[in-house]
């Protein structure tokens, strides 16, 4: 009896490490497929002459379809525990996914929900970049009108060189100002 016990503490010790590593392994797997979709990259450039020059032309002639305040992109970066600000969605779009840590199911949670708020804020944008301003308060994104439903309403509409685009404002309340 006394050889049995330890025998059966052994072999749950075995199964309980088994079943860890099972559950891990299944668990890095649907992470390194959430992480493999969300690689789209974005290209931040600051605004140059050119998008300058796009912007005063869409602010001065263009009509306001959406001006938003505290929408899903804010909610977003609290979701994220970040305050809403034009610098933190530029980091939250443009940021890679931590890597998968087998110790830390803290941090894999964090990095779950990170990733969960950046697949919804995703967007296509016409130009693959991120356009902010010099003092970084605005970021201006240019984005066809196919995008997925992005949760913002009713996607606006303008034509471009013959091409259909919205244009997103995100401002430093990261207020979002679309323009036809």
């Amino acid at each position: 009896m006394k050889k049995l016990i330890p025998s059966i503490v052994f072999l749950l010790v075995i199964a309980a490490v088994g079943t860890w590593v099972t559950l891990n392994l299944r668990a890095k797997a649907k992470y390194e497929q959430m992480t493999r979709e969300l690689s789209v990259s974005y290209e931040v450039t600051p605004f140059d002459e050119q998008f300058s020059l796009f912007l005063e032309e869409v602010e001065g002639t263009w009509l306001v379809r959406t001006n938003t305040i505290g929408g899903p992109h804010s909610e977003g970066l609290k979701l994220a525990g970040r305050h809403a600000s034009s610098a933190n969605i530029t980091h939250l779009l443009t940021c890679p996914m931590p890597a998968w840590s087998w110790f830390s199911p803290q941090r894999n949670r964090e990095s779950v929900i990170l990733g969960m708020v950046k697949g919804q804020l995703l967007m296509t944008t016409v130009d693959g970049a991120l356009h902010v301003s010099a003092d970084k308060t605005t970021t201006a994104i240019w984005c066809s009108t196919n995008i997925r439903d992005s949760g913002l309403g009713p996607e606006t509409t303008a034509r471009q060189n013959g091409r259909l685009i919205q244009l997103r404002r995100l401002g430093d309340d990261v207020g979002v100002n679309q323009r036809t």
